[in-house]
């Protein structure tokens, strides 16, 4: 080092200025390398994270944990809740470091469409199967939205504001299934039971028996009219719960 200086003092005594490339001086300092990128976070490893997620399903019949994990995916998948999901999902695999992890390296659209094939699994696709939940059979579900249409008070107006809505619009398949089980939930929130069943039926099957619900029983000339404030809450524990994604 005082070598370098003394070379340099010599150069401006004697008239010459001496030019340095930034490389030459950081050499000559001993500076430290430029810091490296980040490393690229792992591929997403789609299949063995679908195959994670069907585990609950599998497990749901011997521990109650794993069942409420497979609710959650089922109940939040359709409205894209995928950080609710995540949280799920590393709930439900938090017995298994490297399994929980997994998830972390996939888009948030990657899990959604992930979790959604894994609940529509879940679901039951056609009528006569066995289903997967209490009260979650074709004939269950038709009365319970019969029901939630006509006979839960003031509830059933918000009720026909959904299901007019997803019956006469343009919405996706997993939209309008979504919009009718919210609608079905807000006049069930009193019996947790049927309030869940929806949420096991497929998309496809939901909208077709709610279509043929509304066929047989006209909601036409009836109130829609509804004001959402706490006494509709109280009258209306399904609304609460819809709010706190319960």
């Amino acid at each position: 080092m005082r070598v370098f200086f003394f070379v340099v003092l010599l150069a401006y005594a004697i008239g010459v200025a001496p030019s340095f490339s930034q490389d030459s001086i950081a050499a000559t300092l001993d500076m430290p390398d430029e810091p490296t990128m980040p490393q690229v976070l792992a591929a997403c490893d789609e299949a063995r994270l679908l195959e994670n997620m069907r585990w609950f399903n599998r497990d749901a019949p011997n521990s109650r944990h794993t069942a409420a994990v497979r609710g959650i995916f089922v109940r939040l998948v359709n409205a894209a809740e995928v950080d609710s999901l995540r949280e799920a999902y590393k709930e439900g695999q938090r017995h298994n470091a490297e399994a929980s992890r997994l998830i972390d390296d996939c888009d948030d659209q990657t899990v959604i469409n992930l979790a959604y094939t894994m609940a529509e699994e879940v679901r039951i696709q056609q009528c006569g199967g066995s289903p997967p939940a209490r009260s979650a059979s074709c004939a269950d579900v038709y009365e319970n939205i019969r029901w939630s249409l006509f006979e839960a008070g003031i509830c059933s107006n918000l009720t026909r504001v959904y299901l007019r809505r997803a019956m006469g619009s343009d919405l996706l398949l997993h939209k309008a299934a979504d919009v009718i089980r919210k609608g079905v939930k807000i006049s069930e929130g009193h019996r947790r039971e049927v309030y869940d069943s929806v949420d096991y039926i497929g998309d496809a099957l939901l909208v077709r028996i709610a279509a043929k619900v509304m066929k047989d029983h006209s909601i036409d000339g009836l109130s829609t009219s509804y004001a959402i404030n706490d006494v509709t809450r109280r009258q209306c524990p399904g609304l609460a719960l819809l709010e706190n994604n319960e």
